[in-house]
């Protein structure tokens, strides 16, 4: 014997009545008569109806007439509509706007409308075209020596880059989701937000363990001089090992940033790499 939609709405509103939560309503329900006897979100909107007064029977309410395909269809071109003005709209709140069930807006999203719940991508700026060719060139060149040198080449290397730590609170990936298309390109997000309160964290590390980091003192900025002398710190710390890594045998990473390109820190990679 299975509840009637009838016996449903009865029990929520008992429960209601007796200022039980619509999650201990739902978990009360479900346990006498099993979980298919009714969802979380039904039960949520037959306490919002009792509670507002949209709803004064335990009856289904009077149908317009109208076949279901056509309501159906109104459903569904009023949901594409709320996601072309907001595609961050979420099953609920598509549910307060069309008072369509969850199941049958999920169908319509997934199964109709083609549409898949998708996270925002970050990236730290946007890129022009020949930004991206120059990127792919410098990759292709990077795999090339990577190949040449595959069997020195875990000890030798060492990536150095540098990070801002924010202070503040990152919000959840959640805020950034979108309804999509399958074939549609991943949204970005730009990280980066000017004049927030943010501290430089410069970072040069090895495969084998060896780590060297250095904090930007408040108020001076990344040039040459300050990279120069993080670069003589990375060397005196590797160096120190009990399996040292000197100059001449390392193979550094690093991106093409002004303060790295600089004539004054080449010339001194060039000289220190020369004296072993």
């Amino acid at each position: 014997m299975n509840p009637s939609a009838h016996d449903i709405r009865f029990l929520v509103e008992t429960c209601r009545r007796n200022d039980m939560a619509a999650a201990e309503a739902h978990h009360f329900i479900s346990k006498a008569w099993g979980p298919t006897a009714t969802t979380l979100q039904t039960v949520h909107r037959l306490y919002r109806e009792f509670a507002s007064g949209s709803r004064d029977s335990f009856e289904d309410k009077d149908r317009s007439g109208r076949p279901c395909s056509s309501n159906h269809a109104e459903i569904t071109a009023l949901i594409r509509e709320l996601l072309e003005e907001d595609p961050h709209a979420t099953i609920e709140d598509l549910m307060e706007c069309t008072g369509a069930s969850y199941g049958m807006i999920q169908r319509i999203l997934t199964q109709e409308l083609q549409l898949k719940w998708i996270t925002a991508k970050w990236v730290p700026h946007f890129l022009t075209a020949e930004q991206k060719a120059n990127r792919v060139r410098e990759a292709t060149a990077i795999l090339k020596f990577i190949r040449f040198n595959r069997r020195t080449l875990a000890k030798r290397l060492v990536i150095i880059d540098e990070k801002w730590i924010y202070h503040r609170t990152v919000g959840t990936k959640s805020s950034n989701k979108i309804w999509a298309r399958p074939d549609s390109d991943q949204p970005r997000v730009v990280k980066r937000i000017q004049h927030e309160k943010k501290s430089m964290v410069t970072v040069a590390i090895s495969f084998d363990g060896k780590a060297c980091t250095d904090i930007l003192p408040f108020g001076e900025t990344v040039n040459a001089h300050y990279y120069q002398q993080f670069l003589r710190k990375v060397v005196h710390n590797f160096s120190l090992h009990a399996d040292p890594l000197l100059p001449c045998d390392m193979v550094l990473l690093h991106d093409n940033a002004r303060p790295h390109t600089t004539t004054s820190v080449q010339s001194w990679l060039e000289k220190k790499a020369s004296r072993c």
